[in-house]
């Protein structure tokens, strides 16, 4: 098929037209995919999700603009290559959604972290689910991860952090247009931690309970997203991942992974991510223990 067709009709407003074409014909570019992805509904999303091969960048905008048909059929594609931060949206979707969950569990790319973490974030009700359905290789992972989910179930909740002396500083400085790059630095380099999840969540304009766990997680992507939705530049963002906590230290390859996640994160979808629930309902409930 000629190029030029296909694009008109892979561009085309009805879903029925287009999705043959966005689904099958391989001479469209990714440049158009991507554009498509942006501007369309869910019956597009679902065709470019059921490609046999989708980009990293292209499953991150399926993640963030598609319902939950659009995500379980990413989940089912082997082809589809998932970043962190789709990863972690995708676990936030799957403890709503058992079909996206079982298509996870299935998946023979699911890094460790993330098996772990869909894991101890189900209900048991949903864990023995998961371990019936898993592979063989992956079973005794999910028998550990549910004693931790247990374990953890019985333990002492930790001690509530009072961030209102935080809270405080940072309104001071906003007040006075001196809540910045530089102030916020400023935070992280000292290790001043409590300032530093108090100014995420002000220039974020989301609650400080939905910060404060990204400090803690071992995966830096969400807390790379509230740096990006706060309009942080990346030295600021790179100061805060590496001196949030005393003797955890980010290796130079996950930081060059995150300065690329971040550089092509647009602002609008960063904000609307850590603002519109996927990632607060993540952090919310993440383990550390990954």
């Amino acid at each position: 098929m000629p190029r030029e067709l296909a694009r008109r009709l892979a561009n085309h407003d009805d879903a029925d037209v287009a999705a043959p074409i966005l689904r099958k014909c391989e001479c469209l570019p990714d440049a158009d995919l991507i554009d498509i992805a942006w501007m369309r509904a869910e019956g597009h999303l679902c065709a470019i999700a059921g490609r046999k091969a989708v980009n990293a960048e292209l499953t991150d905008i399926l993640v963030m603009r598609g319902d939950s048909s659009v995500l379980r059929v990413l989940a089912r594609n082997p082809g589809a290559d998932m970043t962190s931060a789709g990863l972690a949206m995708m676990v936030d979707a799957a403890e709503r959604d058992d079909d996206i969950a079982d298509a996870l569990i299935s998946r023979s790319d699911l890094p460790h972290r993330v098996l772990v973490d869909l894991v101890m974030r189900s209900t048991p009700r949903q864990q023995a689910r998961l371990l019936k359905r898993a592979r063989p290789d992956i079973q005794d992972a999910i028998r550990a991860a549910i004693d931790a989910s247990a374990a953890r179930a019985y333990a002492t909740p930790p001690a509530t952090i009072d961030y209102a002396e935080a809270r405080a500083t940072v309104l001071a400085l906003n007040r006075t247009g001196q809540l910045n790059d530089s102030s916020v630095n400023r935070f992280a380099i000292r290790r001043e931690v409590r300032n530093v999840v108090a100014a995420l969540a002000q220039l974020a304009t989301v609650p400080i309970e939905t910060i404060a766990p990204l400090i803690e997680a071992a995966d830096i992507s969400g807390l790379v997203i509230a740096c990006r939705a706060s309009r942080l530049n990346w030295n600021t963002t790179a100061a805060i991942v590496s001196y949030r906590k005393a003797g955890l230290t980010v290796a130079p390859d996950e930081l060059q992974r995150a300065r690329d996640m971040f550089e092509g994160l647009a602002l609008s979808n960063a904000q609307r991510t850590i603002r519109f629930g996927s990632l607060s309902e993540l952090t919310a409930k993440r383990s550390q223990a990954v």
